[in-house]
């Protein structure tokens, strides 16, 4: 997600670098917003969706540290870059590569996935895979893996969390995303989304979404 860093002073903060690559303690300027107000302090972890797969707060949703971050995979040899710390492009890749083997190109905002993004790429050998999108209700259901994407009406940038859980008799999915609440998860997830099925089509009940996507096919 691209964003401008602010002209205010800038504040000095040792951080232990969480990256999954990286165990040394390493010095991280932060800007005011990253350290003012924050919902959670920036770098605390929120919660979990597994292995490699904890979500980070990043304070609030305008603070943006410029500092990348990494993943190993156990059938990569280098680690592979997700994004930014700790912003919902960066956790929404970090999923895909850990659970599917899979990643997506450059967006500026994450609302710019739903129409940009039109295939996923395996880092491991490059073959691409296209994507399908489905709108907030469509008669295909979300499932697990799927993208949700959100419209620039949501903080000017769109946001993306990945679903996790879908119980159709529950009437729910969960998802797991970072900067969003920046607040401590209820469970191995995030949030609920109430899940509805009328008229033969299935809507998530959260303002600004667009809708789901997901690859036609995996490796």
């Amino acid at each position: 997600m691209k964003y401008k860093l602010s002209t205010m002073a800038l504040t000095m903060i040792t951080l232990f670098a969480c990256s999954q690559t990286d165990k040394t303690t390493t010095e991280i300027i932060l800007p005011q917003e990253c350290t003012k107000e924050c919902v959670r302090p920036y770098g605390t972890v929120l919660g979990s969706a597994g292995k490699g797969l904890e979500s980070y707060s990043n304070c609030r949703p305008n603070c943006v540290v410029w500092d990348p971050f990494y993943v190993n995979h156990p059938d990569i040899s280098e680690p592979i870059y997700t994004g930014i710390k700790w912003q919902c492009v960066e956790y929404s890749r970090r999923w895909l590569i850990l659970n599917k083997r899979l990643t997506y190109g450059s967006i500026d905002y994450a609302y710019q996935i739903w129409d940009d993004i039109t295939y996923y790429t395996d880092p491991k050998n490059g073959v691409k895979y296209p994507t399908i999108n489905f709108i907030n209700g469509s008669s295909t259901k979300p499932k697990v893996g799927d993208l949700l994407i959100y419209d620039p009406n949501f903080a000017g940038t769109g946001h993306v969390a990945v679903v996790t859980d879908v119980d159709i008799e529950q009437e729910f999915v969960r998802v797991a995303e970072e900067n969003y609440l920046n607040d401590f998860w209820p469970g191995d997830y995030a949030r609920e989304i109430v899940l509805n099925f009328v008229d033969g089509k299935y809507f998530l009940i959260d303002e600004h979404l667009y809708g789901w996507k997901r690859s036609k096919a995996t490796p």
